[in-house]
C-alpha cells in the first residue's frame, strides 16, 4: 500500500500561529501543537505492507507522532489539541521525515513495534539532506489490548496498555544532548466513558531532547452527549516536571467539546488552563480558549 499526505497551514488574521502562542504566556509547551505554519509540502510518502495482520512494515517519509505512543484521542482534528495530549512531552518524537518501523503480533492482543527515524527530520525537506548526519531516534513499543470489550475489526481497541522505550542520539548542530526514556499509557472504555492515564520519563537535562523530566497525565472522555452519537467531551490534566531544574513544576488542564452538526461539519470550543506557567512567574493561572471547525468532503 502506498500512502501520502499533502498539506499547507497558515494563519488568519494574526502573525502568531496557535502553535507558538504559548511563548506569549510562558507555558512549558504548546497548547495547540499541530496548528503551526507550513508551506505547501508532501507531509508523508510511504509504503506499507501487512501479512495476515501479524507482521508488517512501513518505510518512507513518516509522521512518528501518528505511528507511536498509542492514544485514541490524539487526533488534533477531532479530539485534544494540547501538546501533552497529541503526544507525550517526555518522548521526543521527530517531525515528519525519513524512517521505518516493523510490527509483529505474536498474539492478536499483543503488538510489538520497532522503529528508527531521522532525529533531525524537517517536513519541508526531502529527508536525505538531514538524515546524512546519521543522528537517529529509535523506539521500541509493546502494546496489550485489554479485551475487556470485544474489538471492532479495523478500529482501535477499546482498552489498551502501551509501553514505549526510546533513545535519541546527540544532535550536534542543534546543540541537543542524547537521551533516553520511557512512556506508559493505559486507556479503557466503559460504555460512554473512557478514562485514561499516561506517564513519561526522560533522563535528559536542560540541553536534553525533551522539555520535561517527568510527565503525568490523566483524564476522561464522554461520548454521545445529549444522545448525539458523534458528540464528545474530553478533559485531561497534566503535571509536568521540567528538564530545566531551575524551573518549577507546571500543571495544565485541557478540554474540548466536539459537536457533529452535519455528517460533513464538526465544530466546538477548546480550552486550556495553565497553572503556574514556568516562564511567567507573574501569573498564577492563564486561560486560553479556542474554537475549532472541521469540514469533510
Amino acid at each position: 500500500m502506498l500512502g501520502f499526505d499533502v498539506f499547507r497551514r497558515d494563519t488568519l488574521g494574526t502573525e502568531i500561529p496557535p502553535q507558538r502562542l504559548f511563548t506569549q504566556y510562558g507555558s512549558l509547551y504548546s497548547g495547540a501543537a499541530p496548528y503551526g505554519e507550513e508551506d505547501l509540502v508532501i507531509g508523508e510518502l510511504w509504503i506499507r505492507q501487512k501479512f495476515r495482520n501479524r507482521f508488517g512494515y512501513r518505510v518512507g517519509k513518516i509522521s512518528p507522532i501518528t505511528a507511536y505512543d498509542f492514544f485514541p484521542f490524539k487526533n488534533f482534528r477531532t479530539d485534544f489539541v494540547g501538546f501533552n495530549q497529541v503526544t507525550n512531552a517526555a518522548i521526543p518524537l521527530p517531525g515528519n521525515g525519513l524512517g521505518a518501523f516493523v510490527m509483529y503480533r505474536p498474539q492478536p492482543s499483543v503488538m510489538l513495534r520497532l522503529g528508527a527515524h531521522d532525529a533531525n527530520a524537517d517536513v519541508q525537506k526531502s529527508g536525505f539532506d538531514t538524515y546524512n548526519k546519521g543522528e537517529l531516534f529509535t523506539i521500541f513499543e509493546v502494546g496489550f489490548d485489554t479485551v475487556l470489550v470485544p474489538r471492532v475489526p479495523g478500529r482501535p481497541p477499546f482498552g489498551n496498555v502501551h509501553v514505549s522505550l526510546w533513545h535519541q542520539d546527540k544532535r550536534k548542530a542543534a546543540g541537543i544532548d542524547n537521551g533516553q526514556g520511557v512512556g506508559v499509557s493505559a486507556v479503557q472504555r466503559f460504555g460512554r466513558f473512557t478514562p485514561f492515564v499516561r506517564y513519561g520519563y526522560a533522563d535528559g537535562g536542560t540541553n536534553g531532547p525533551t522539555p520535561v523530566k517527568h510527565m503525568a497525565n490523566a483524564g476522561l472522555t464522554i461520548d454521545q452527549i445529549f444522545g448525539q452519537a458523534n458528540d464528545r467531551i474530553g478533559v485531561g490534566y497534566t503535571w509536568s516536571d521540567p528538564a530545566d531544574r531551575t524551573l518549577d513544576n507546571q500543571g495544565a488542564l485541557d478540554a474540548y467539546y466536539r459537536v457533529q452538526l452535519t455528517p460533513e461539519i464538526q465544530v466546538g470550543p477548546t480550552l486550556e488552563v495553565v497553572f503556574d506557567p514556568v516562564r511567567n512567574p507573574d501569573e498564577d493561572t492563564v486561560f486560553v480558549w479556542g474554537f475549532r471547525t472541521r469540514l469533510e468532503f
